[in-house]
Formats: structure tokens, C-alpha cells, sequence
């Protein structure tokens, strides 16, 4: 499929999805906050690490008048599949969420997943939070790390612009399926670079405090 196919699929996902979802307004007073990802919802790249975006999220949440408890559940370094087994051994465990946040991709990407590995791996995940827990779910897809700076000066193989689009169109899709809403990265153009320069990949302080009112934006609707 040509790129700029797959931009348009990517791009009607985001569309769709900004304008509905398929779970509830978060009318709760009592939230539980459930940020699926990798080594970025633990902070890295902030400083201190509890400035990084989820726990801005959850406090942003807080100054609304929400009571908001937060499970972090995610394995630094991890490709999706160990992030949707960490999540299902939480499910397991008894954790539901009102509403959750989800980035992954960026790993899966460097270390040369495939494409279809990716979308089977991601609708698993998916559907454990909206299907298992009943979640209101908000993505993230991938920025164009093909242009990060360490990625031009030590190009990786697996990091291209098409591969960047492929796995974008995939969270696209599979967002249309859910019913879920995007924080479009990938569109975030202007200062993408400079919110991603703490080392090379991870965001910076200032790309914590973007990321957390990029999915702010999402989130406030349904409040």
C-alpha cells in the first residue's frame, strides 16, 4: 500500500475517533487511572520522573476535583506483547480502570516487529481494557521518528518513514474499531523534536507537560 494511502487511513482514524467513543462520560468522582505504555509512563525523561506525563495527567485530573488513583502497568524496554501480558496478569489480578492511556509502538518499531506482529499484538491489548475492564481508552500514535535527529546520524533499518505511517495506519484502524480517541503525534510536527531531545527518543520535560495536555484534550470531554 502506497504512503499516501496509508496517511489517509491514519488520518480518518484520528478524525473518527476525535469525534466519538464508544464508552461512557467519566462522570465518576472516584477515578481509577490505568497508563499502559512502556519506559515514558514511568517518567523517564522527566525530572523529577513524577513530572512525567502520567502522573501530570492524574494531576490535572486532581485540580478538577477528582479523586484519581493511578496503576502504572508497563515494562520499560518492552515491545507491545510483554506490555499486553503485564496488563492481562494485572486483569487477572482484579485491576479495572475507568479510563486508561495508552503509547506503545515506538519499541515494537526499532526492534523490527512486523507490521501484522504489531496488530495482533495491539487489538490483544485493546480489547483486555475496553472489553475486560470496560475502560475508556486514549492512544497515542507514533511521532515521525525517522526524523529524530539520532536516528538520522545512526539510521536503523527498521526505523522509515513507511514503517512509521504502516504502524500508524494500524493504531488508526484498530482505533475506528474501539471507538477510540487519538493523540496524533505524528501531526504534533512544529516542536516534535524538541519534545523528544532528552535522549533522542524519550520526551523531555517539555514534552512530558505537551503529552499530558495532548491527552488532556481527549480526556476532558467526557468528564
Amino acid at each position: 500500500m502506497k504512503s499516501a494511502n496509508l496517511k489517509s487511513i491514519a488520518l480518518l482514524g484520528v478524525l473518527l475517533t476525535q469525534a466519538c467513543s464508544s464508552k461512557p462520560p467519566l462522570h465518576h468522582q472516584e477515578l481509577l487511572y490505568s497508563a499502559v505504555g512502556t519506559s515514558g509512563i514511568l517518567g523517564v525523561g522527566a525530572f523529577p520522573l513524577s513530572d512525567g506525563y502520567t502522573f501530570r495527567i492524574q494531576s490535572a485530573l486532581r485540580d478538577r476535583g477528582r479523586n484519581v488513583s493511578m496503576v502504572q502497568v508497563g515494562v520499560p524496554g518492552a515491545n507491545t506483547d510483554i506490555v499486553s501480558d503485564a496488563l492481562a496478569k494485572a486483569s487477572d489480578k482484579g485491576l479495572e480502570a475507568e479510563f486508561a492511556t495508552v503509547w506503545v509502538g515506538a519499541n515494537d518499531l526499532v526492534s523490527g516487529v512486523p507490521v501484522e506482529t504489531f496488530a495482533l499484538e495491539l487489538r490483544t491489548l485493546l480489547s483486555a481494557l475496553q472489553n475486560d475492564m470496560d475502560a475508556y481508552v486514549v492512544i497515542a500514535n507514533l511521532p515521525p521518528m525517522h526524523n529524530f535527529p539520532n536516528f538520522i546520524e545512526e539510521p536503523v533499518p527498521e526505523v522509515t518513514e513507511q514503517r512509521v505511517i504502516q504502524y500508524n495506519a494500524v493504531i488508526a484502524a484498530q482505533a475506528i474499531e474501539f471507538g477510540i480517541p487519538i493523540v496524533d503525534l505524528a501531526d504534533d510536527a512544529l516542536n516534535t523534536h524538541l519534545l523528544f531531545d532528552f535522549d533522542g527518543l524519550h520526551p523531555d520535560d517539555e514534552g512530558h507537560e505537551r503529552l499530558a495536555k495532548l491527552f488532556m484534550n481527549m480526556i476532558r470531554p467526557v468528564l
